[in-house]
């Protein structure tokens, strides 16, 4: 059990480590942006491989668990959120499912490729209101007074 989250936490890592260069992230956040990338998808694998939480609860989950620790680094570093919520989201984008949308399309298996795309979409919806929800709270808890109404929200 210990050596599955070693490597998918290895993995995951790699992948947003990666796409953080890509993206040309400064040198200094490359690193945590893996490790926000790891972190959230180690949270998507112990939820559907140990608890058998459905995917779409799981992806909300762990993208809340992403945008989370992003607002944290980004206040540690004094950077924007998107610096390290980008790579991190990159090991939960269903390009599987996409992917196989577009070839039972090609294919010719309507009903296959419209399953898949369901998938798709709604892996996309769950990432999206998983960043929301975060967003919604920090917006919530960080302000120092919340009976100020009015106030612009920066995080």
């Amino acid at each position: 059990m210990f050596l599955d989250f070693i490597i998918q936490f290895g993995s995951s890592f790699i992948t947003a480590f990666g796409f953080s260069i890509l993206y040309n992230i400064p040198r200094k956040k490359i690193i945590p942006a893996g490790i926000t990338g790891a972190i959230g998808w180690t949270v998507y694998f112990f939820l559907t491989a140990y608890l058998s939480t459905a995917d779409f609860l799981a992806t909300i989950t762990a993208s809340f668990t992403i945008a989370f620790v992003s607002q944290i680094l980004a206040r540690e570093f004094k950077t924007p959120v998107i610096i390290f919520t980008l790579p991190g989201l990159i090991p939960l984008v269903p390009g599987e499912a996409a992917y196989n949308m577009m070839r039972a399309f090609v294919e010719g298996q309507t009903v296959l490729g419209v399953e898949y795309g369901t998938v798709t979409f709604l892996t996309a919806g769950a990432l999206a209101l998983g960043l929301s929800i975060n967003g919604a709270v920090f917006q919530l808890f960080s302000s120092r007074d919340l009976f100020k109404r009015g106030t612009k929200y920066v995080p």
